[in-house]
C-alpha cells in the first residue's frame, strides 16, 4: 500500500511572492524566478504533487483581489456551502474554481519545466534560460533588487498571520469554544493576508 503524502504548505513570504508573480504577469521573470527560488528546497520535482494546494491557494488570492472581492472568495472556498452556480462578482463559483485550477495547474507545469531545465517559462510558450540558475536584472530592477531587503515589517506581519494556524489554533481546547470559531479565526486571517499583499 503506498503511504499518503503530506500536504505542503507555503510560507507567508513565499505565497506572497507568488501572488507578486502572478500580478506582473507570466513575462515577468524575475518575479517567477524569485518565488521559484523561494520553494525551491521546500518543493521537489519528487512531490511538487503534493504542493497542488499551496498553488491553488495561491491562484484565489489572486483572484480575489483581482475581482476585488476583499475576501469573498477566500471565505466561499473556504466554507464550501455556496452552489457552483452561485454568482459572486463577475463569475460564478464554479467559474472561479475552474480558473483557479487552471492557473495552479499552468504554474506548477511552470515551476516543473524549470527544475529540469532552469528555463522560466514566460507567457504565449517562448522561454528564457536563466544565467547560472537566474535571470540578470537589468537597470532599474537590478538596483531595486539590490536594495530589497530580504525580511522587512510587513512581511513578518504576513508570516506570523498565515502561521496563526501553527502557532495558536493547534493549541486551543476547541471543545471548550463556541462552534464554528476555529473557522472564523481562519478565514479572517486569510482576508487580512489578502489585504497586507495589496500593500505596494
Amino acid at each position: 500500500m503506498s503511504k499518503s503524502k503530506k500536504s505542503i504548505l507555503f510560507t507567508a513570504i513565499q505565497s506572497a511572492n507568488g501572488v507578486a508573480a502572478i500580478k506582473a504577469g507570466e513575462a515577468a521573470e524575475v518575479s517567477k524566478l524569485k518565488f521559484f527560488k523561494s520553494i525551491k528546497r521546500k518543493v521537489t520535482a519528487d512531490n511538487i504533487d503534493a504542493a497542488k494546494p499551496a498553488f491553488e491557494a495561491i491562484a484565489y488570492a489572486y483572484f480575489d483581489v483581482k475581482h476585488k472581492l476583499k475576501g469573498r472568495l477566500i471565505k466561499a472556498i473556504v466554507e464550501g456551502k455556496l452552489k457552483e452556480t452561485t454568482k459572486l462578482g463577475a463569475l460564478t463559483i464554479r467559474q472561479h474554481k475552474d480558473a483557479i485550477r487552471k492557473m495552479a495547474f499552468r504554474w506548477r507545469k511552470h515551476y516543473s519545466q524549470w527544475l529540469k531545465t532552469g528555463v522560466v517559462a514566460t507567457h504565449g510558450g517562448k522561454r528564457k534560460r536563466a544565467t547560472k540558475g537566474g535571470v540578470t536584472p537589468k537597470g532599474k530592477d537590478k538596483v531595486i533588487l539590490n536594495q530589497a531587503p530580504e525580511t522587512t515589517p510587513l512581511k513578518k506581519t504576513i508570516e506570523t498571520i498565515s502561521g496563526v494556524n501553527n502557532l495558536i489554533l493547534k493549541e486551543v481546547k476547541w471543545s471548550a469554544c463556541r462552534e464554528g470559531l476555529r473557522q472564523e479565526i481562519e478565514i479572517a486571517a486569510l482576508e487580512f493576508v489578502v489585504l497586507l499583499n495589496e500593500i505596494k
